[in-house]
């Protein structure tokens, strides 16, 4: 793995968010809504005036990056590039590509780490309570209290443990737009909805948008927006 990615902090212009339907999975998947905050990556508090040499990026149309260890970049709100080092720390020590976990927080929390989903997902990556207790028990280690999936550290060690078990089972070969969205199906669907697509089925609304932002922020990474 490569050493830590560096952050180059620029101004953001939204792609815009996918407006989630409600959860329409299957009984006892873990499909879950993203958070309103997910649903609307623009509305924070006004940036302050940009130095000179931002501004001349932001006329470029260049955004925030995190770094990834391919060399592309994923350009984020600053919410979501607020937690750069988190995130990149986290996605490192699990083996995992820092993108991948940026963007993951950018569709579910919108870097609000209080956020709640009405289907009862916790923080950054949005955990569900089940999920993350499965996580731990296969790290050996007790099931995370509810503050314990608010804590922003911690949240994002569960969700990039749970991304890189996804990633090794669903993208053996390395990370594409194709096992992005097999990732994002799974994440968001869980296992029930990832088996009933593959087997032909239709993804629920609400999942089949989450994989289709996901694989386009994916795909978008080192594009000015």
């Amino acid at each position: 793995m490569r050493s830590q990615a560096s952050l180059s902090l620029f101004m953001f212009v939204s792609l815009g968010c996918v407006s989630a339907a409600p959860a329409t999975g299957a009984e006892g998947s873990e499909t879950h809504t993203p958070t309103q905050a997910a649903a609307s990556p623009m509305a924070s508090a006004p940036a302050p005036a940009p130095a000179p040499a931002e501004a001349e990026a932001e006329a470029e149309g260049e955004g925030e990056a995190v770094g990834s260890p391919s060399g592309l970049t994923l350009a984020v709100p600053e919410a979501v590039a607020g937690w750069s080092s988190e995130i990149i720390a986290a996605a490192e020590h699990h083996g995992l590509d820092p993108d991948l976990a940026a963007v993951v927080v950018w569709l579910e929390s919108n870097g609000q780490p209080d956020a709640r989903s009405p289907s009862g997902a916790l923080g950054l990556m949005q955990m569900m309570p089940a999920t993350a207790a499965a996580v731990a028990e296969r790290r050996g280690e007790p099931a995370p209290s509810e503050t314990e999936l608010l804590d922003p550290q911690r949240n994002l060690d569960l969700g990039c443990a749970h991304l890189a078990e996804l990633a090794a089972e669903l993208a053996p070969e390395g990370l594409d737009g194709g096992a992005v969205h097999r990732i994002a199906v799974a994440y968001n669907g869980g296992p029930r909805v990832l088996a009933r697509w593959q087997q032909g089925e239709p993804l629920p609304e609400e999942t089949r948008r989450y994989a289709a932002a996901m694989r386009e922020r994916w795909d978008a990474r080192g594009r000015t927006l």
